[in-house]
C-alpha cells in the first residue's frame, strides 16, 4: 500500500471530467458514462439502455429520488465502518441510478463504463441499483483507467425486493499504476437471488466483501 498512500491524488470538476472526456470519446455515444466520477453521456443515452429500465444520474437523482436514496445515504454514515466506503460516502458526486420496475423482466444487459481518464485523479463514482418485486435485470460495470496511477473508490448498493433476480457482473481493467477500490453492498428481501461474478487484469486491485 505504499504506493497508494504515497501518491498525491486530486479530484476532477465536472467541466473538466467532461473536457477530458471529449478529447477521448465522442459524448455523443449511445453508452452511459460515468468519467472520472461524473456523469459524462448524453442526456438521453437512448439506445444503449434496454426497454424496462429507468436510468438517471446519481446527482439528479439525489433530488428527484430523495425519499428513495435517503435511507442507503443515511446507512453509508450511520452504519459503515470500511474507511473506503466512508470516504465514497462524503465525497461521491454523481454516478448511475438504475430502477427495474416490479414484475420487469429484462433480459438484455446494462452496461455501464467507469472511465478514469487521468491521473493523478481521485473519483468515487456510485451505483445504486434497486431491483422491485419480481423483476429480473443483468448488469455490468466495467472500470477502466489510463497510464499512471488514477485511483477510483466505486460503491455499487443493490436493493432488492421479494421475488427479485439480479446478475451483476464486475469488470476492472486498468494499468500496472491504477488503484480500484470497489465494494458491493446488498440489501435482499423475501426470495431475491444475486449473481456476482467479478474480473480483474489490473494490478493493484482491492474488493472488499459486501455485507
Amino acid at each position: 500500500m505504499s504506493a497508494f498512500t504515497s501518491a498525491a491524488f486530486e479530484p476532477q470538476s465536472k467541466e473538466g471530467a467532461l473536457a477530458e472526456f471529449d478529447s477521448h470519446s465522442q459524448r455523443k455515444s449511445p453508452w452511459i458514462v460515468i468519467a472520472n466520477g461524473h456523469w459524462a453521456s448524453a442526456d438521453s443515452p437512448g439506445a444503449a439502455i434496454p426497454p424496462g429500465l429507468q436510468v438517471t444520474s446519481f446527482a439528479r437523482a439525489q433530488g428527484e429520488l430523495r425519499s428513495r436514496l435517503e435511507p442507503l445515504l443515511a446507512r453509508s454514515v450511520s452504519e459503515e465502518r470500511n474507511p473506503f466506503r466512508l470516504l465514497n460516502a462524503a465525497l461521491a458526486e454523481d454516478g448511475v441510478v438504475v430502477i427495474v420496475p416490479r414484475g420487469t423482466i429484462v433480459q438484455e444487459p446494462l452496461t455501464i463504463p467507469f472511465m478514469t481518464l487521468s491521473s493523478p485523479v481521485l473519483s468515487h463514482p456510485r451505483l445504486v441499483v434497486f431491483v422491485e418485486e419480481g423483476a429480473q435485470a443483468i448488469i455490468a460495470e466495467i472500470h477502466s483507467s489510463s497510464q499512471g496511477h488514477p485511483c477510483s473508490n466505486g460503491l455499487t448498493e443493490i436493493v432488492l425486493g421479494p421475488g427479485a433476480v439480479l446478475e451483476h457482473v464486475r469488470l476492472v481493467e486498468g494499468g500496472p499504476q491504477a488503484f480500484h477500490f470497489g465494494s458491493v453492498r446488498v440489501k435482499q428481501g423475501g426470495t431475491a437471488r444475486t449473481r456476482r461474478m467479478r474480473s480483474r487484469s489490473a494490478r493493484r486491485f482491492r474488493a472488499p466483501r459486501s455485507t
